[in-house]
């Protein structure tokens, strides 16, 4: 089957930090297939969501925007289907499914479908209305929201309909993935390329109800990678499975599980002869610490919400067999905006004339993966409401707007670990405050005004926007999707 364009197959865990990984130095976890796509083609060291929780990061992704654009800055929760305010939080703090999804911009899947790909989604969409099919995809599978156990009888959401299903959801998801490929082989013509969006959610919570001989392998580890580390003084949520040998294990066994089924998907591209015309791409929508830091989640496990590495580092692993040269390592700081560029530059499918897609952060990694030099900015700017991040290869500052005594600064290269803030030191004035100008500028230039993060302030930690504590303010709150 001949192409004018590459196939993509994107693959999206949700909450995978980077460090799970063999490939990336995880050596007691058993992940065989991402180490061989890895191997055979390049591994990205430095990549990052913009913001780390699940509906922003995905949205970022979708959309090549930052959350103070496209407006979705938490999880979304509720029911998929029901009524429900705007993102602003209830009365409690605690996000709300939004009425501020993607109905207003131009996608990924869009774009590639005017383009001509034939576009398929199985698994999480999580940015609203995921029980329904979203603009420019031919195919829909979705998990539904709340997403629920790991296996047993669930309700998914197929083309719109109801249908419950049985069994591990890692393996249902990518059953009905194959089943799109297949479709696709048979039914397309053979220069309709496909694009393919699975969207995992193994590695998120609740961390039990693995299979038992994947868990099994775990149980006796010493999971050397974990650090230990005090508890972290700002941690809210999930702090018991810290040290919790079960709650690792299961975890890792959830990293393995879906590695078994990213080899499904190739192993189905290599059967339909498609393997060589296949940009095969693996990431995370966030991180997760299971243990590091002091904390167990990501981006809202610590009240005010976290920038720490284990929260906003996430694998990336891209892979085309004769177009990207094996064994590459890649140093570059690069975040979603970065990979909606990459993915219509590898397409072959340039930005329309388009309001909705005028002023985009993000810029095309596409050359790197080639082994071609390219001139790149090594900066990471992220956010979570009120708090602000901008990271180079020297140093990490955080800015938490309306909490002055919450600020971070962390020399990255002596501090990996982050562990000696340095924020409002004399030595590094200078080197906060350019940091700061540097951030600010970056979100004059791409904030819009009515979508920004700083609107809502803190009000998801409990705290109101000006940065005053407020009654209901919880010391625990749960965790979001």
């Amino acid at each position: 089957m001949s192409q004018k364009r590459p196939n993509i197959l994107l693959i999206m865990s949700d909450d995978h930090g980077q460090w799970a990984a063999n490939c990336y130095g995880c050596h007691e976890l058993h992940t065989p297939v991402m180490d061989h796509l890895a191997r055979t083609g390049m591994r990205m060291d430095r990549c990052f969501t913009p913001t780390p929780v699940c509906s922003p990061a995905r949205a970022n992704l979708f959309t090549g925007k930052m959350s103070s654009q496209h407006g979705i800055h938490d999880f979304l929760a509720g029911i998929d289907g029901a009524d429900a305010n705007a993102n602003k939080g209830d009365a409690s703090g605690t996000p709300t499914l939004s009425t501020t999804t993607l109905d207003t911009e131009l996608t990924l899947p869009e774009l590639l479908q005017r383009a001509g790909y034939h576009c398929a989604l199985s698994g999480k969409w999580h940015m609203g209305n995921g029980h329904q099919p979203q603009k420019g995809f031919n195919r829909w599978f979705s998990v539904r929201h709340p997403q629920g156990e790991h296996s047993g009888a669930y309700t998914y959401s197929d083309e719109g309909t109801d249908v419950r299903l049985e069994g591990f959801k890692t393996e249902i998801l990518t059953d009905r993935a194959l089943q799109y490929m297949d479709q696709w082989a048979q039914d397309c013509d053979d220069d309709q390329p496909l694009f393919l969006y699975v969207g995992y959610i193994g590695t998120h919570g609740p961390w039990r109800g693995h299979p038992e001989r994947l868990v099994e392998m775990y149980r006796r580890s010493e999971f050397p990678s974990i650090p230990t580390e005090p508890l972290h003084p700002w941690t809210n949520v999930l702090y018991q499975n810290i040290g919790n040998r079960e709650s690792l294990a299961q975890y890792y066994a959830s990293v393995s599980h879906i590695d078994e089924n990213i080899g499904r998907l190739v192993d189905r591209l290599e059967a339909l002869g498609v393997r060589d015309e296949t940009l095969v791409v693996y990431t995370s929508d966030h991180g997760l610490a299971c243990g590091h830091h002091g904390v167990w989640g990501k981006g809202n496990c610590t009240t005010p919400k976290n920038m720490l590495e284990a929260s906003i580092r996430v694998p990336m692993i891209v892979n085309h067999p004769g177009r990207i040269p094996a064994g590459q390592t890649c140093e570059a700081i690069v975040d979603h905006c970065d990979t909606f560029q990459t993915l219509l530059d590898w397409a072959g499918v340039p930005l329309p004339d388009d309001e909705r897609v005028s002023n985009l952060p993000g810029r095309s990694y596409a050359p790197l993966l080639k082994g071609e030099p390219l001139a790149w900015e090594h900066v990471y700017f992220g956010e979570y409401g009120a708090t602000r991040c901008i990271r180079t290869p020297e140093y990490k500052y955080v800015h938490r707007y309306g909490l002055d005594d919450r600020n971070e600064l962390y020399d990255i290269v002596q501090d990996p670990g982050e562990r000696n803030n340095l924020v409002d030191r004399p030595e590094f004035a200078q080197v906060q405050t350019a940091l700061l100008e540097r951030m600010e500028a970056f979100f004059t230039r791409y904030e819009v005004q009515e979508r920004s993060g700083l609107r809502l302030g803190h009000v998801f930690d409990g705290i109101a926007a000006d940065g005053s504590p407020r009654p209901e303010r919880r010391t625990r709150p749960p965790g979001g999707a």
